[in-house]
């Protein structure tokens, strides 16, 4: 069996969203949860978080949640600043 290149499948939201689609839908259309895990690369454990949640919430709940923590310790400007003064010394070569 191949299995998918696991940082291509959580470049982003969208395709992890798919990835656990496509875990649930293994399933759905027969296959063993440790089948589903072998295929996408992923653990038992996993395929199973997978099914529940959906089985719970259906296809929403398979959507990343909004990520918390802390609030950044710089602000915009600052990071902006920092990030132009790191361009100029790498283009000039200090």
């Amino acid at each position: 069996m191949v299995t998918l290149p696991q940082n291509e499948t959580h470049r982003n939201d969208d395709s992890r969203y798919y990835n656990r689609l496509h875990g649930v839908l293994l399933v759905a259309l027969g296959y063993s949860c440790s089948e589903s895990a072998k295929i996408l690369g992923h653990t038992v454990t996993t395929i199973e978080n997978w099914v529940n949640r959906f089985n719970e919430g259906g296809f929403k709940s398979l959507r990343d949640e909004p990520h918390t923590g802390c609030p950044p310790s710089l602000s915009f400007d600052l990071m902006k600043e920092i990030r132009n003064n790191r361009r100029r010394s790498l283009t000039i070569g200090i």
